[in-house]
């Protein structure tokens, strides 16, 4: 059973859910259709919970439309050369009223905190040269997480909140 404030509830009573959690399994040298290192653990723990899991490359395979209640990505698109395709891919198979969660990095804000610092201007250069040799590189963007709202309302999303988190090291 579980408790939720207080009450206690017989856990083949909770409603059952169908998420969608996109997983990036391309890093690390894993290929296509397989997942490795914490991906991984994750998978043979929601197997062992009785979790159906099956894999698709968004890229290329469809869902079944208006099914899910919960999709969720984190730190995928930015490596996806379209990643347009995989949100509206997402959206398709989500029921009405369901929601679409997606965490991205973006490092438009890293700098030196303290810009009077003998070392900010150098720190600043040298940031941006590395973030920019990514980009040319085609390794990921680096400033995807700026994107992400207006690729949502381009797949027809309305109700889009958005925030932006920093850390300060």
């Amino acid at each position: 059973s579980a408790s939720s404030d207080g009450r206690e509830v017989a856990l083949d009573q909770l409603p059952v859910l169908r998420v969608i959690e996109v997983l990036l399994d391309h890093l690390a040298g894993a290929g296509q259709g397989q997942v490795h290192g914490l991906a991984a653990q994750l998978v043979d723990r929601l197997r062992l919970l009785g979790v159906e899991v099956r894999q698709h490359d968004l890229r290329t395979d469809s869902l079944e439309p208006g099914t899910y209640d919960l999709a969720h990505c984190r730190a995928v698109l930015a490596h996806m050369p379209e990643p347009q395709l995989v949100i509206r891919r997402m959206v398709e198979a989500l029921r009405i009223g369901s929601w679409l969660m997606v965490e991205e990095v973006d490092v438009s804000s890293v700098r030196a905190v303290d810009a009077t610092h003998p070392l900010a201007e150098s720190f600043n250069r040298k940031a941006c040269e590395i973030y920019d040799r990514i980009t040319r590189a085609k390794l990921f963007d680096p400033y995807f997480g700026c994107r992400v709202r207006g690729l949502l309302e381009d797949a027809g999303l309305t109700e889009i909140g958005n925030e932006g988190v920093t850390f300060i090291v």
